[in-house]
């Protein structure tokens, strides 16, 4: 995960043309909920959330209803871990967290000392649950080891489902490289650099290209987008 300038590039496809939007997010939440064995909810269980890479610690405690968010993580490899007198503790290793995601981490924690530990290891994928978003993230291993055309990021776009490549000789296949998404004109793009508007009001190309030696990863959203994206719809 880490590279050159190590630069975290979120990528957004609306598909409706709009104003500019503010208040742009390239972090992810992790969030869950902790119970006993009967099923009870259990609140005032206090969580860890750890990046072994960077020392990164976060701590909340669980709300009366047995919940917990941790907001505004980096993209990244973490362990999360729910304490509590009476309880044995618990942790959960390897949760990937990707750029824009939500990612569940529940517990059910069994009766006994905390001394006593339940270690569990990720091994597949973990489900986003939490959003409707539509959505695929270009992750660091794709954009370092994928092949791409004049090495220029956009051409991972179409990996997506739902992206097509731009018609040979528009105005924007001429000058960065662009894609219809989901039926809608290249022009109904939004793009966003670290979570802030990239885009030329003038024909919707993009400002700023970043080198694919400067991209961590990107997130490419095609439908069901969070509000936190704005950009209203134009009504014609």
């Amino acid at each position: 995960m880490d590279r050159l300038l190590r630069v975290l590039f979120a990528l957004v496809f609306l598909v409706e043309t709009a104003a500019v939007a503010s208040a742009q997010t390239t972090t992810g939440r992790i969030v869950g909920t902790v119970k006993d064995e009967s099923g009870a909810r259990i609140p005032g269980v206090e969580i860890t959330v750890r990046n072994p890479s960077t020392g990164l610690v976060r701590n909340v405690t669980t709300a009366e209803q047995g919940n917990y968010a941790v907001p505004l993580l980096p993209p990244a490899v973490y362990e999360v871990e729910a304490v509590l007198s009476g309880f044995r503790k618990e942790i959960r290793r390897g949760i990937t967290l990707q750029v824009d995601a939500v990612t569940a981490v529940d517990f059910d924690l069994k009766v006994g000392e905390v001394n006593q530990v339940l270690d569990v290891t990720a091994d597949a994928p973990l489900i986003e649950s939490e959003t409707a978003t539509l959505g695929q993230v270009m992750d660091a291993r794709k954009v370092a080891e994928l092949p791409l055309n004049q090495r220029h990021f956009m051409a991972l776009a179409t990996l997506t489902t739902g992206i097509q490549p731009s018609v040979e000789g528009s105005n924007l296949s001429n000058q960065n490289l662009s894609f219809h998404a989901m039926g809608a004109r290249e022009v109904d793009n939004n793009f966003l650099f670290d979570g802030v508007d990239n885009n030329d009001t003038g024909n919707a190309q993009l400002v700023v290209v970043p080198s694919i030696d400067a991209i961590q990863e990107f997130k490419i959203q095609s439908s069901t987008y969070g509000a936190e994206f704005g950009r209203a719809p134009v009504q014609s």
